[in-house]
């Protein structure tokens, strides 16, 4: 852990709240009941300074006032809204409030990005979708890992098994590759990514056959010919399990 002195807790205690600043951070304090809370100062929504939100105290949530997006102050989930804001580790020692700057390991900050990717595919959220995407490159991650998420989390909810989202990903995945500009990176997976959460929007699962049964070419064409759907995904199954490829199929 890394603390770093920012204010006296007296200091906090009369005002309610103040602003710590150190370099490009800007982080909000407050004081609710005996706890003390430090979240970004930015509402990850549109940048709105949170240190002039309301506060509930009897529910610990932090409302922001551009556009009502409310935070649980104890954890910086957003309950009513979209993404969730970073929260920041507290304690008092010496009589000074000190926050906790350490960063997450990667992998913590990729797993908390595509939770909310998560959020923002099953719900079709366009902008939530642009900003999960660029946290990744802001962070330095490969940002390709939305479009393997959004295909975890889409793939059984196509009633015939794809749509023209999947036919188009790699059109969009081969123009990300070809564009400098990262404006332009992001709007291409965002669109690949809106396609798909468009179309397995509200969609229930259809559930593909478990079963596995070495292929046959004979048998396999049967199947597609009386529509014998469980049949035939069983023999692709098969096909896979035993490493053929498309010329043996």
């Amino acid at each position: 852990m890394s603390f770093v002195r920012a204010i006296p807790e007296s200091e906090l205690r009369e005002k309610g709240r103040a602003l710590f600043r150190q370099g490009t951070r800007q982080i909000a304090l407050f004081s609710v009941g005996d706890a003390v809370h430090a979240v970004d100062n930015r509402c990850p929504h549109e940048g709105y300074p949170l240190l002039q939100g309301s506060v509930a105290p009897e529910k610990g949530l932090l409302t922001c006032r551009w556009h009502n997006w409310k935070f649980d102050l104890g954890t910086g989930d957003c309950v009513l809204g979209e993404d969730h804001v970073r929260r920041y580790p507290t304690r008092i020692d010496g009589g000074y409030v000190e926050i906790d700057l350490t960063d997450p390991p990667l992998e913590t900050i990729e797993s908390e990005i595509l939770r909310g990717l998560e959020g923002a595919v099953q719900e079709r959220q366009y902008g939530r979708i642009a900003r999960e995407i660029s946290r990744l490159m802001v962070h330095g991650l490969d940002p390709v890992v939305a479009v393997r998420k959004a295909i975890e989390l889409s793939y059984d909810r196509f009633e015939f098994g794809t749509t023209h989202a999947y036919a188009a990903l790699a059109d969009w995945l081969a123009l990300y590759d070809h564009e400098t500009d990262i404006e332009r990176k992001v709007v291409c997976l965002t669109e690949a990514l809106d396609h798909v959460a468009d179309d397995a929007l509200r969609q229930p699962s259809y559930p593909y056959s478990d079963n596995v049964r070495s292929f046959d070419g004979e048998t396999f064409l049967a199947a597609i010919e009386e529509e014998d759907e469980a049949g035939a995904v069983s023999l692709v199954r098969g096909a896979v399990g035993e490493s053929l490829g498309w010329k043996d199929l």
